[in-house]
């Protein structure tokens, strides 16, 4: 057990380790249902809100920059679409409202939780007056461990048993109470004291050596556990409270609501398709068991920033989850469709349902096909890429070269192959609109080429890009590189032919986030599509025999070792084109062989 990351110094008491529970599995029972009565297990006194959990939160509309007049504004608007509901919706101002310049730790702020800032303009009690008037419940944003003394936050990680650091939390809580607030929303409270994110964490948060901790006498779950209840404790039944980055089963019987995942995005629909609809599935299985899951909010920051067709998917399964739903609106870009769309979604947020149940939430990491109580429904997260244009110039081409290829060819049999090679896509996902300034969109029209020309193989010759995060800019991260790999994959599914994918020299990762072989050879060439390819164990070279007896096409690795190609690949190619059986041999390298 550890302070921290040190050893944990007990003295001359006992410390119960943990208390181990279990449970029998039924006959047919499904694995949601197990799940679920194994948390009750686990948790059987959660403290929950008394009834449903909705209404409006202006971070993914503002940004942390608002304005008390304009925020009330647009919840009103909010407020309206909901007039008559027995529950009243909560509204909740994020980050922004209080002193030292908005979304900005480093900025000095005297006793920053006691006001306001110039921009926001509006004492807080007067502010939960306001939204009670207009039949709302006010909440506010609170990140407790940022030093509230006049002191950049220089300090992370900090040390959560730093002297006076309970009781000043306590105080702030009390005071939001004291102001009408009936939520708070408490974040940053794992990083701020650790200093990595969730999805950095290995079996523990603390994956580094940490700041000695002024009392070793305690384990970091019990230091971290007795803040919990201090601030429980601190606003009693008056309010409740939201976990975002606290730890889960710390929470469960002390905060009534938890954010389950990352952020999602009022600014690009990639990071809502990659955190919302995952963490909603996953651990739907906590909602209501450990407390109300928050999969986090719809949101919206300019008209463009998101589809709505995809946004609006979103909103609608958290509005039949039964979790709690919160919008970020801007009454500005109210159109017919969204008005109806957030109508319909408040007003069913706002009555009691029984948890959605993700039925692919064993096979697919955003889960698509959901049983709301009885009633199913089936959502696409994916891009649509047929709404990615072809521009006219390429089309003329394309149908250019066609005409050429066709009058070639004649009556004769052919094969094609189309190729594409040296990506270096600049960002993480693939976009949802037409940007052909990231090099993906190019591949996306290479598949198109591929279907034109009734192609036999689609190959992409290497150099995705995976050592770097940005043009040639920065090395490339972990986080980065699974998107990139993930948008290809999804791109690479669609073709509904075979897509034989070559290593590049920079495919392997960088330093930060190095990729091996056989992480890249499982991800794209391991596939169902590609289930006639002999392929090496790591499956980054192999061969691929075109049905018809005519050609085999044999493609490998020039990054395999740092010298290139290794003694098991050339033993393997030279043993496919002995046993070619007078096929014609292609072969496909990204580095050209000497």
């Amino acid at each position: 057990c550890r302070a921290g990351s040190r050893p944990v110094r007990l003295g001359d008491r006992t410390l119960e380790a943990c208390r181990l529970v279990s449970r029998q599995g039924r006959p047919g029972e499904r694995a949601f249902e197990a799940g679920q009565a194994f948390c009750r297990l686990m948790c059987p006194h959660p403290r929950l809100p008394s009834g449903p959990v909705y209404g409006y939160n202006d971070w993914y509309c503002a940004y942390g920059r608002n304005t008390a007049t304009n925020f009330l504004a647009d919840a009103a608007f909010v407020l309206s679409l909901v007039e008559g509901e027995k529950t009243r919706p909560y509204v909740v101002v994020d980050d922004g409202w209080q002193r030292g310049r908005q979304g900005s730790p480093a900025v000095r702020a005297e006793h920053r939780w006691g006001g306001v800032n110039p921009r926001w303009g509006m004492e807080m009690d007067e502010f939960a007056r306001r939204v009670k008037a207009m039949g709302g419940r006010p909440g506010l944003w609170y990140r407790p461990f940022l030093p509230d003394d006049g002191l950049p936050n220089e300090g992370v990680p900090m040390d959560p048993t730093a002297p006076g650091l309970k009781r000043r939390i306590v105080d702030d809580l009390r005071r939001f109470v004291d102001w009408g607030m009936e939520l708070v929303k408490i974040d940053f409270i794992t990083y701020e004291w650790c200093g990595v994110w969730g999805f950095a964490y290995g079996d523990s948060p603390v994956v580094r050596d940490l700041p000695a901790w002024g009392d070793e006498t305690r384990t970091t779950a019990e230091v971290v556990k007795d803040l919990y209840a201090a601030m429980r404790a601190a606003v009693g039944d008056r309010a409740v409270i939201i976990g975002c980055n606290a730890i889960d089963h710390f929470a469960a019987g002390l905060f009534e609501l938890q954010r389950t995942g990352d952020d999602t995005s009022g600014r690009e629909w990639d990071r809502t398709r990659k955190m919302g609809p995952n963490t909603l599935g996953m651990r739907a299985i906590h909602d209501r068991t450990f407390y109300v899951a928050d999969g986090d909010c719809f949101g919206l920051v300019n008209a463009d920033s998101v589809p709505a067709r995809l946004n609006l998917r979103w909103l609608d399964l958290i509005a039949r989850s039964g979790t709690a739903l919160f919008v970020s609106w801007k009454r500005q870009l109210t159109t017919p469709e969204y008005a109806k769309a957030l109508e319909t979604a408040l007003r069913r947020a706002a009555k009691e349902q029984p948890t959605g149940e993700p039925l692919d939430w064993l096979d697919t990491p955003r889960p698509t096909r959901w049983n709301f109580g009885g009633a199913h429904a089936t959502y696409s997260w994916e891009p649509d890429f047929d709404a990615v244009q072809t521009p006219a110039w390429a089309k003329r081409r394309l149908d250019a070269a066609l005409a050429r290829y066709r009058k070639w060819r004649g009556d004769d049999e052919a094969i094609t192959i189309t190729t594409v090679a040296d990506i270096h896509s600049w960002t993480g996902d693939f976009p949802v609109k037409n940007i052909w300034s990231d090099h993906k969109t190019h591949m996306l029209l290479g598949l198109r080429v591929a279907a034109a020309f009734d192609s036999a193989l689609f190959a992409d010759l290497g150099d995705i890009g995976l050592d770097c995060r940005g043009w040639w800019r920065v090395p490339g991260d972990a986080e980065t590189a699974e998107r990139r790999l993930l948008a290809q994959d999804v791109l690479y599914r669609r073709p509904g032919r075979p897509v034989m994918c070559l290593t590049g020299n920079h495919d392997r990762g960088s330093a930060q986030a190095p990729l091996s072989n056989e992480a890249f050879g499982r991800r794209f060439n391991d596939r169902p599509e590609n289930a006639a390819f002999v392929m090496s164990p790591c499956g980054t070279w192999g061969y691929y025999d075109v049905p018809g007896g005519l050609l085999r096409v044999i493609y490998m690795n020039t990054s395999q070792v740092d010298g290139g190609i290794g003694d098991d690949q050339i033993d393997f190619v030279r043993r496919a084109l002995e046993t070619s059986d007078g096929r014609r041999i292609l072969v496909l390298t990204h580095v050209c062989l000497d």
